[in-house]
């Protein structure tokens, strides 16, 4: 898959309704919903300021 396909707008406006519909989910879960590799789900949300809330979670160990 070339990175044009990656950053094409129907891409970017699916990360975009992901971010809205779901604001809990971590960056690797928005990246295994578009299967697209985690940094290039960051790249998409900088670069096209997409609706991320950046908040670092912590996972609970037990």
């Amino acid at each position: 898959m070339s990175r044009a396909d990656k950053y094409s707008k129907q891409r970017i406006d699916r990360l975009k309704e992901l971010c809205v519909k779901h604001p809990d989910y971590l960056m690797q879960d928005l990246a295994e919903e578009m299967g697209l590799d985690v940094s290039d789900v960051f790249i998409i949300i900088k670069s096209y300021d997409l609706p991320y809330n950046w908040k670092i979670a912590k996972h609970e160990e037990e």
